[in-house]
């Protein structure tokens, strides 16, 4: 988000933790989640909306989809982290991951082969309950 000049970012979780910590994360300008008494406000204004308010209200911005963007620059930093003598050693690795159909998971098995592992069994990585 904060790549991009973006003014805000919504993130939207779900995950094998606990419902009370999936929901709407949103990000101020800076990269910040909101503070707890503005995230609470915030859910309570959210509750107390009628649907048809919600579906008839007409965005006030353009809202774009950068996931896949977002996914490819963090691939990349992550994979400029990994220094030439690591990649040397991981070619003789067979990795197995288990990445628990996490936020990551279409793109962990790609990262940790581009990474250098010989070979890099994945699982739970379908983000569809397979």
């Amino acid at each position: 988000m904060r790549h991009i000049g973006a003014a805000g970012a919504a993130v939207i979780t779900a995950s094998h933790n606990p419902a009370a910590y999936n929901g709407i994360k949103i990000f101020t300008r800076n990269g910040l989640k909101l503070l707890p008494a503005d995230d609470e406000r915030l859910s309570a204004d959210v509750l107390e909306a009628s649907w048809d308010e919600v579906a008839l209200a007409a965005p006030r911005y353009a809202v774009e989809d950068q996931r896949a963007q977002a996914l490819a620059f963090y691939s990349q930093y992550l994979l400029n982290s990994v220094a030439d003598a690591a990649r040397a050693a991981f070619a003789r690795v067979t990795l197995i991951v288990d990445t628990a159909n996490g936020a990551l998971s279409p793109i962990a098995g790609e990262v940790l082969r581009a990474a250098g592992f010989g070979e890099v069994i994945s699982c739970n990585d379908a983000l569809d309950d397979r």
